[in-house]
């Protein structure tokens, strides 16, 4: 895909940022379900598919890593405005409605589940790697979502609607303790690189 620590930062950020956008305006002003937050990370399969086909193309000879890094980027956005404009027609012509009726909520989740599940193989195997992150991070996951919502009665389910967004922030904090603090000085090269927050160089060099 090209690009260096700068690059990663910049497309991580933007990513975080829109995808954060498109979550709190369906959550707050569609639908209102939580099941919808899962749409905010479909676009990410495509994107890998596209970033990893242009890596084993031998066509185009890139001089410098960024710019093998803005020809992919240009891909990306180019297929995400396409499947955006397809997906305004169908529903500035009230297609989805008439299709909403034959959906039902039988048909929807197994349609919510495959999008998990198409992530399963890139994120689940990372839990593994860093088993003291991960395995706080489901767990936290778990009780937000699951368990606090029937302890807890908060005003427009807020709980359940960013369980997700809660824990990230959650794990992120404690994973950086555990950076400050040493817990992964001593611990093998492979630890290292799954676990610190300050292996990759990407909140160092990313724009503040």
């Amino acid at each position: 895909m090209g690009g260096g620590n700068v690059e990663k930062a910049e497309l991580i950020n933007t990513l975080l940022f829109v995808a954060g956008i498109s979550t709190l305006l369906q959550t707050l002003f569609g639908t209102r379900l939580p099941v919808v937050i899962g749409g905010s990370y479909a676009f990410i399969i495509p994107a890998i598919s596209i970033a990893l086909r242009r890596n084993t193309s031998s066509n185009t000879v890139f001089l410098r890593p960024h710019q093998r890094f803005e020809q992919s980027m240009r891909a990306i956005q180019g297929a995400l405005i396409i499947a955006s404009l397809f997906q305004v027609i169908l529903g500035f012509f009230g297609f989805c409605r008439i299709f909403g009726r034959f959906l039902s909520p039988l048909a929807a989740v197994p349609l919510v589940i495959l999008t998990g599940l198409g992530l399963y193989a890139h994120g689940f195997p990372q839990l593994a790697k860093c088993i003291e992150i991960g395995l706080p991070a489901l767990v936290v996951v778990v009780l937000l979502s699951q368990f606090l919502p029937h302890m807890i009665k908060s005003k427009g389910h807020i709980l359940q609607r960013f369980a997700v967004l809660f824990s990230v922030a959650v794990v992120w904090v404690f994973a950086e303790i555990l950076t400050v603090a040493g817990a992964y000085d001593n611990r093998s090269p492979n630890t290292q690189i799954s676990c610190r927050t300050d292996r990759s160089g990407l909140l160092s060099a990313a724009p503040w």
